[in-house]
């Protein structure tokens, strides 16, 4: 009687059998699987009586993803320290930017074990290529891209969700990351539907990026370019440390339920992902979490005193009032009113910009102008921003908005709570006509206006 061939499996990045058996492939065509000592590399392995090997990468794709030779256990406290001393030493960034960066970079290492992958915006005045080049040396599969393409990163082979890292991204461009965060998005290409991989991403820009989380503002850095060789042994020093960390902490972190109330929505997205990569280190948590209360406050600072924190109100305001038509000349129209007396005014097209590129929300065009369009998707964002801008000018929700009902607006750390705005704010059903004025008769006194 024959006996039939074994099941054989080919693994092109990493394959998650079960909470505590993961296989992963390292350089030379090897694997690597959790449990067994050292680590010890191997051109197949065998798992309840199948056996995997290496699938065949293109050299580029290999050698872009920098695999390691192998696996090291490492003491998460010990491997976090010299991530920051990596930034700190080599990036030259200051003490609490290198905190945050390096609890991302351990984040990518364990993104399939996180509820969504982190998206962080750099941004600083000055070149930022050479903290680029450091964090490309240390974060899990990394990809450095001028622009990014949701189909093409379907085609990567099953197992790779790569670490983004983009500069300067174009509107376009980040409606594609957008899309590597979203669960269940396809993308059409020549006919078939193609899966887009959860992606971590860094944007490097010069100034804060609508819709991303978290962003990090680099106060200091080197400029000057690394030298190759020393790029080189970093990754010899860590990326064998940072896969034994994933190997080891995977299961510890897909059940972790760390999570920060104290902080705005979207700020405490990203507290959850860098927590919980750092599951059973409660020291290193809450230095996250300090160093994030500052970047929330410096980002909350600039947004309020920014035009797109100005535009966001009027957009709350339109938004919340049934007979207005959300069309940009109206948002335009409030946006003046909350002006009114400063000797500036803004036209309907630097209101869409903002709106589009600032904000990230859509605007279509019909026949008398351009009109923003709020889903539940988008309306669930604007509260979220409103948030996250710690508007302190008055709010006109209208009654049965149950985002409203969720979420109050809250310029401490206290974070989003759930009593009822509308019990404050008392102008729902102001009409149309009457809406400027209304805003125009509660504008705080000229000298307390930001």
């Amino acid at each position: 009687m024959k006996v039939p061939d074994q099941l054989t499996t080919e693994v092109y990045g990493s394959l998650v059998l079960s909470e505590s058996t993961i296989i992963e492939r390292v350089a030379d065509g090897k694997l690597v699987l959790t449990g067994e000592e050292n680590y010890l590399p191997r051109a197949e392995v065998t798992v309840a009586g199948c056996n995997y090997h290496a699938g065949q990468l293109s050299p580029s794709l290999e050698g872009a993803l920098k695999l390691p030779v192998g696996a090291a256990a490492a003491n998460l406290p010990d491997l976090f320290a010299e991530v920051k001393s990596a930034l700190t030493g080599l990036a030259g960034v200051a003490r609490d930017e290198a905190t945050l960066l390096a609890a991302a970079v351990l984040s990518t290492w364990v993104a399939d074990a996180l509820p969504i992958p982190l998206h962080l915006a750099v941004v600083g005045n000055g070149r930022l290529s050479r903290l680029k080049s450091v964090l490309a040396s240390l974060v899990r599969f990394p990809l450095v891209l001028t622009d990014v393409r949701a189909t093409e990163l379907g085609t990567l082979p099953a197992g790779i969700e790569p670490s983004l890292l983009v500069s300067d991204p174009s509107p376009h461009t980040l409606r594609q990351l957008a899309l590597t965060r979203e669960p269940g998005s396809f993308q059409l290409k020549s006919g078939n539907l193609l899966p887009v991989p959860h992606c971590p991403c860094f944007i490097f820009a010069t100034a804060p990026v609508a819709g991303v989380a978290l962003t990090v503002h680099v106060t200091q850095a080197n400029t000057c370019p690394l030298p190759k060789f020393q790029l080189e042994q970093l990754e010899t020093s860590l990326r064998a440390q940072l896969l034994g960390y994933r190997l080891a902490r995977w299961s510890a972190v897909s059940r972790a339920q760390f999570d920060s109330p104290a902080l705005t929505s979207e700020v405490r997205a990203a507290a959850q992902c860098l927590g919980r990569a750092l599951e059973g280190e409660p020291d290193a948590q809450q230095s996250v979490i300090l160093s994030l209360r500052g970047e929330q406050e410096r980002r909350r600072t600039g947004l309020e005193q920014s035009d797109a924190g100005l535009v966001l109100e009027a957009l709350w305001t339109a938004g919340h009032d049934e007979q207005s038509d959300r069309s940009v000349k109206a948002i335009a129209q409030i946006a003046n009113a909350l002006v009114a007396g400063e000797g500036r005014r803004f036209n309907a097209r630097a209101i869409g910009s903002i709106l589009r590129e600032q904000l990230g929300f859509c605007t279509q065009r019909y026949s008398d102008g351009y009109r923003v369009l709020l889903s539940r998707t988008a309306g669930e964002r604007l509260h979220r921003m409103a948030v996250e801008f710690g508007l302190t000018a008055p709010l006109f929700p209208r009654e049965g908005c149950d985002l409203c009902t969720e979420t109050t607006i809250d310029t401490a750390f206290n974070g989003p709570s759930t009593c009822n705005v509308h019990e404050v704010h008392d102008v729902h059903s102001a009409p149309s006509s009457e809406l400027v004025d209304a805003v125009e008769s509660r504008l705080p006194a000229e000298e307390d206006r930001l």
